[in-house]
């Protein structure tokens, strides 16, 4: 090589400012446009569902599901009741919904994953158990969009597309930042208030005289509630209601 093809390139202090500078603005506009896409992604794109069902009104029945309903436990807390009421449904070959938190499935993933190899269905129960009424738009689609892959991870499976708000506190704006992910805004039909702690005969009051078409029964892993199980399965089942999980009564025919 000749000393003709050498040359020295002088930069000033000045240009590697405005250079650096660039390079900010060129990596902010890449995350920008990359960051939404990646957090859509990481949900589970809705299927067909149900022709009263929409992403835009929360769900709190299916009137259209004749001969079903569906139990769902919202999950924060109670691992010992978790487990009896897995052997439970079991036993009367029911699946149901779980709506995990992502720091419950962070701080008990080997439990987060046995409820999903059982056959059960895994729905969102937001990162933490924060009020969303009181969450910016930010930190209400961090609280789902961020769960989904807290809980893919956990158990091991894609969770199903239905966002259970914590203390089922739900506005038009929740409800909206939900349906832009792809969640649909779940409550319930009937309410076994269970958190109260009422005795396992006043659950079962609440549940299986009001039964119809396309409930959706809203319980915790609470003791009273283990107890209550049995005769309330079988209740339902007498009525002649099969009991399927929620998504999948969700789905169109």
């Amino acid at each position: 090589m000749t000393r003709g093809q050498w040359g020295i390139i002088v930069v000033t202090r000045r240009q590697l400012a405005v250079f650096f500078f660039v390079a900010g603005l060129i990596a902010g506009a890449w995350s920008a446009l990359f960051s939404g896409k990646d957090l859509a992604a990481s949900v589970t794109p809705a299927a067909p569902v149900r022709p009263e069902l929409s992403l835009d009104q929360p769900v709190r029945e299916v009137p259209s599901a004749e001969g079903m309903m569906a139990l769902t436990i919202n999950v924060d807390w109670g691992n010992d009741e978790l487990v009896e009421m897995l052997d439970i449904l079991d036993q009367y070959a029911v699946k149901a919904t779980f709506f995990l938190t992502g720091r419950w499935a962070r701080a008990f993933p080997d439990l987060a994953r046995e409820i999903a190899s059982r056959g059960h269905e895994i729905g969102n129960h937001g990162l933490s158990h924060a009020h969303p009424t009181q969450l910016s738009r930010k930190q209400l689609t961090e609280m789902i969009a961020a769960n989904t892959q807290v809980l893919e991870q956990a158990t091991g499976v894609r969770p199903v597309p239905l966002f259970a708000p914590p203390y089922g506190e739900q506005n038009h704006r929740v409800v909206q930042v939900a349906a832009e992910l792809g969640y649909f805004t779940t409550l319930w039909t009937l309410d076994t208030i269970d958190w109260q702690e009422p005795p396992p005969d006043t659950i079962l009051e609440r549940v299986v005289p009001r039964a119809r078409h396309g409930a959706i029964v809203l319980m915790h892993p609470k003791p009273q509630t283990v107890e209550a199980l049995p005769r309330m399965i079988e209740g339902l089942q007498e009525k002649g209601f099969r009991l399927v999980p929620l998504w999948q009564m969700m789905q169109a025919e």
